[in-house]
């Protein structure tokens, strides 16, 4: 049976109570009856598609703030999720259930892109041990969601070991309301870090949480995407799965989402961004401390001590994957592997999954056989090399979404099945996109279809998308031996000239996918902007029929005023922050 939420032992101004929203024709995806029987829980169809309310629940959202792409904004909240209740001592949440207070303007659910992609990928990060929110069920709703183009509605029931995120303790801190922080720093020590006995002892096993969290990320390839303070959960769960993925290629500069114009949250760079939340969760305990501005210098020396933490970790996780302990003194044994794996695109998965000879991984075999004697003299256990053989690949999920979206559910099992077992040989989902990059490919192969990738003279189209780069489309299908397709930095070509790049948006549902790939494929100053107005006065983006990519000179963004959607009690106070 289910309970009411923990957190609802908090004052009430520090959520709103919150129905989810009912659905018109629920239809089961995926059920994992494994965390069903750990959690002691039976659900219906209708309690999971918000229909009905469980027995003991108490469903609520949360309120929360956030630093989004490092900008300040001060209301957030669970705009489409909503939290049931517990079971097992976890929280049970309902992702896509309508509109909340916290909502703004959006409607509150959530596509079924997103919500199967989530299922695979948190249930994959389990299955290798990270930790991790996990998906319970996936279900469609029997409703349409307006995104560019009329979508699948459907509704994550997500597991988690609490929701309090780094964004939750910035909404109390900022409003200055040290009784709310001060009930919200001893739910969470509560909860996660039982033997805290005070803002720097808690600081710290956030940190340690953190630290560890992220080399664990960099030890698999995996980019969350979007780091910002609202997507760090203080129990040191991976949350919040949008634009997220395992890399194909190694590339430190990777990035998988289209907004992340800068590369903030690039694969390399998610120790820095780690480190920098958590200093952001410092400036909010700090009002807690009897003498906060005392208090500063503490807070800060314990923040410094993050880096070592992390490389720490780090060490831990790669040793693990080279088979040896290593040490500030051997740790260029990894480095220079990574090195050489940056400089030939290698795969990151199957490189370890293949040592101790991945030679085929590399273009220069003669510098990996090198690196191979160096690694060998160290006297790795070869027998305790444990890497994972298959990760959830990003062709291979948006195929699985591509397939789903039109009826057909099994790629979507099949490869749930073989992600959940990543230590298990398997050929087929071992097997990296015909282009390995650092890119996701946005589609993967079907017979049926027409499938090319377009860059500098080559052309993309899936079904009746097509992408035009500086010149007219082709029709004729790549060969499978095409250089292009081959692993190789020598047969990429590149794009010095002025590109501009024609995607029909509405035409399949991978014409998002493609722009997204390209937005990573062109440069990082690509961005969208209108195309010439039409004959009847409206332009081919706003009339849904083309959009439209150049890469112009980065302008600086601005961030869009902040307005007060929420009508609840939670959002009543005025935000009052030191920057």
């Amino acid at each position: 049976m289910m309970r009411p939420p923990a957190y609802t032992s908090l004052p009430e101004r520090m959520y709103a109570a919150q129905r989810p929203s009912a659905v018109p024709a629920p239809r089961l995806i995926a059920y994992n009856q494994p965390l069903a029987d750990a959690l002691g829980l039976s659900l219906t169809l209708d309690e999971m598609a918000g229909n009905a309310i469980p027995d003991g629940a108490q469903p609520i959202a949360q309120a929360y703030a956030a630093h989004q792409f490092g900008q300040w904004n001060p209301m957030l909240g669970d705009g489409r999720a909503v939290l049931l209740g517990e079971a097992g001592g976890r929280d049970i949440v309902l992702k896509g259930a309508g509109r909340t207070p916290f909502s703004r303007q959006g409607d509150g659910r959530a596509a079924l892109g997103p919500v199967l992609r989530e299922y695979l990928v948190s249930e994959a990060m389990a299955a290798l041990g990270i930790p991790t929110t996990r998906a319970l069920a996936a279900l469609e709703t029997g409703a349409k969601v307006q995104r560019e183009m009329p979508l699948p509605g459907a509704i994550l029931v997500r597991v988690a070991a609490s929701h309090i995120r780094i964004g939750t303790f910035q909404f109390f801190a900022a409003h200055r309301d040290t009784e709310a922080l001060g009930a919200l720093f001893e739910h969470a020590c509560d909860l996660h870090y039982p033997g805290a006995q005070n803002p720097m002892d808690f600081l710290h096993g956030v940190m340690a949480a953190q630290a560890d969290l992220v080399a664990a990320w960099m030890g698999v390839g995996f980019i969350h995407g979007v780091m910002n303070t609202d997507n760090m959960s203080v129990s040191g769960e991976t949350i919040d799965f949008g634009p997220c993925a395992f890399m194909d290629g190694y590339n430190p500069g990777a990035v998988f989402s289209s907004i992340d114009t800068y590369g903030r949250y690039a694969y390399g760079n998610q120790p820095g961004i780690a480190h920098w939340n958590v200093a952001q969760l410092a400036s909010c305990l700090m009002q807690l401390m009897p003498d906060p501005d005392a208090a500063k210098a503490q807070m800060q020396a314990a923040i410094d001590t993050f880096p070592a933490l992390y490389e720490a970790a780090w060490l831990r996780v790669f040793g693990a994957k080279l088979g040896l302990k290593l040490t500030l003194e051997t740790r260029p044994i990894a480095a220079r592997l990574l090195d050489l794996m940056a400089t030939d695109g290698a795969d990151f998965t199957n490189t370890f999954a293949n040592l101790p000879d991945a030679r085929d991984q590399f273009l220069d075999r003669e510098a990996f056989d090198a690196w191979q004697r160096d690694w060998l003299a160290l006297g790795p256990d070869l027998g305790a090399l444990k890497n994972p053989q298959v990760i959830p690949r990003n062709h291979r999920i948006e195929s699985a979404i591509y397939d789903a979206m039109a009826g057909d559910f099994a790629p979507f099992h099949a490869l749930l099945d073989a992600v959940t077992h990543p230590f298990d040989p398997n050929t087929e989902y071992a097997r990296p996109p015909r282009k390995t990059s650092a890119s996701p490919a946005p589609i993967a192969g079907r017979d049926e279809k027409t499938r090319q990738i377009a860059l500098a003279g080559f052309v993309y189209s899936v079904t009746r998308t097509v992408v035009m780069i500086s010149g007219a489309p082709s029709t004729a299908p790549l060969a499978a031996e095409d250089p292009f397709l081959i692993a190789s930095s020598t047969s990429r070509p590149s794009v010095t000239r002025p590109t501009t790049v024609y995607c029909p948006f509405r035409k399949s549902p991978g014409a998002n996918m493609i722009k997204n790939w390209l937005f990573a494929e062109l440069g990082s100053c690509a961005r969208a902007i209108p195309t010439t107005p039409r004959s009847n006065g409206m332009s081919e983006n706003s009339a849904g029929r083309f959009g439209r990519l150049e890469r112009p000179v980065p302008a600086r963004r601005r961030s869009p005023p902040i307005r007060p959607y929420c009508t609840s009690p939670v959002c009543a106070m005025k935000p009052s922050i030191t920057r």
